[in-house]
């Protein structure tokens, strides 16, 4: 049990590679045991890391089996957790409509056994499906209850989530210093907890603040500072959030046929969630008549891309520019 709860700290450090290593090697460990609690760990923190490094069969499969495990006629508070679990995996997917099944149900459920906290990250998770799908006031909603149930019983790594994503709804709504406010004060929690995944989807979150200011540096310093951790962190999806804000950097600096490629590129990566590719196909329409031809991709594989906007921002991306052109620089 020790071991699966190493393995978790690990996770929780965004050690993916070591929490599935130790996770691995302890439920091996723990075969043919009748140590349920072990099992039942080590299957979330692979589910867990599954789900952040964007394998989400793996993600399905492992909760699947948490929840086989554990039922809720055996243990409620993991069924609700493992259904709220699966309903990520499913927006992940795009299946909006099952990730708001399960996302309900597990609603219901943590407040039939009175999990506050359960029900705090609920409310969280249920306002990122709304926000992913466009409806602004519903997820504002449910994060405003689920930022209440926080401040009022100390749930500190909930409430940075719900921060961070009340400045997201606050940005895609327009009401910038609102989401200036939630966004600092959500680093604060980052960085006073050490989370660092949470930390890099700030810092891109502050470029794209500073984009629809007009503030190019700003925005390049930001998206920069957000991908360095991201390549740390070794989370395809952070990538491909900051090479879709680099494709918006771009359309504000008048290369919009750039700016197209750099989406077409996000679009058609293996790691695109459902939610991400329907977001880049929404904003592809949108710069339709913007656009005269996209040249031709230069070849550049993910991480190369996301190496070189770190590299380049303090000469505005130039070379990078002139080879997504398709000519020298």
């Amino acid at each position: 049990m020790l071991q699966a709860a190493a393995a978790h700290l690990e996770y929780r450090l965004d050690r993916y590679a070591d929490a599935e290593a130790a996770a691995v090697r302890t439920l091996a460990a723990s075969r043919g045991s009748r140590d349920h609690e072990t099992k039942l760990q080590c299957f979330k923190v692979l589910g867990s890391c599954a789900l952040r490094l964007g394998r989400l069969d793996d993600a399905k499969r492992f909760f699947t089996q948490a929840l086989e495990l554990a039922p809720a006629s055996v243990d409620p508070h993991n069924a609700a957790a493992m259904l709220d679990n699966l309903a990520l995996v499913e927006k992940a997917m795009g299946h909006y409509g099952e990730a708001a099944r399960l996302s309900m149900q597990s609603l219901v459920e943590y407040r039939r056994l009175g999990d506050v906290a359960g029900e705090a990250l609920c409310l969280n998770n249920l306002g990122v499906l709304y926000l992913d799908q466009g409806e602004y006031g519903s997820a504002g909603a449910n994060l405003r209850d689920g930022l209440a149930l926080s401040d009022r019983h100390g749930l500190v790594s909930t409430r940075g989530l719900i921060l961070a994503n009340l400045a997201e709804v606050a940005l895609k709504t327009g009401d910038y210093d609102s989401a200036e406010t939630y966004a600092r004060r959500a680093l604060e929690v980052a960085d006073g907890a050490g989370n660092r995944a949470l930390a890099c989807w700030l810092k891109l979150q502050f470029a794209h603040l500073a984009l629809r200011r007009g503030d190019w540096p700003a925005a390049r310093s930001e998206l920069a500072a957000s991908l360095s951790m991201a390549i740390s962190l070794g989370r395809p999806s952070l990538k491909l959030a900051g090479v879709t804000c680099f494709a918006e950097l771009l359309q504000a600096q008048g290369e919009p046929d750039c700016a197209r490629g750099i989406l077409g590129f996000a679009a058609d990566h293996p790691s695109a969630s459902g939610a991400q590719r329907a977001e880049i196909g929404a904003q592809l329409a949108h710069w339709a008549h913007a656009a005269k031809a996209e040249p031709s991709w230069p070849g550049l594989e993910l991480d190369e891309l996301v190496h070189r906007i770190v590299v380049e921002s303090n000469v505005a991306h130039a070379p990078l520019i002139a080879a997504l052109r398709g000519r020298p620089a």
